[in-house]
């Protein structure tokens, strides 16, 4: 059985960028909310309802955008393993040991890898279709 070994600066790499996207993202969040309540002083029941509306339709078209990149990465790397019959593919840095399948067992988790990029792909178009009906409504 053929382990592929973890890379440990990819390892910190990853945790460094993953701990600084999280304080970025809480302090646009504060600052969001900080921002919501000043600008809802000034409006009346229509204003603060427009302008809710407006930032739900934002965050539909942020989330819709994440699924499909994250689901078009997702079936790009499934056709990379099915390519290469060897899951995880040979130039993929790992940040913890992971067993090597080859062969039939690979080609399955590609296409499992598919299977969920597809999901994605289709769970963003429904999460376009929600916002769109909600502008026209």
């Amino acid at each position: 059985m053929q382990v592929q070994r973890a890379d440990p600066a990819y390892r910190r790499r990853v945790l460094r960028t993953l701990a600084a996207v999280g304080v970025l993202l809480l302090v646009a969040l504060v600052g969001l909310v900080t921002w919501l309540r000043h600008a809802a002083e000034g409006l009346d029941r229509e204003g603060v309802r427009m302008l809710l509306l407006r930032m739900q339709l934002s965050c539909l078209v942020l989330i819709a955008f994440c699924l499909v990149t994250l689901g078009a990465h997702l079936w790009l790397r499934g056709g990379r393993i099915i390519a290469e019959q060897r899951f995880p593919p040979s130039d993929v840095h790992s940040v913890r040991d992971t067993v090597v399948r080859e062969g039939a067992d690979a080609v399955r988790v590609g296409r499992m890898t598919q299977g969920f990029g597809l999901a994605l792909l289709l769970l963003a178009l429904v999460v376009t279709v929600i916002g769109l009906l909600q502008l026209l409504l």
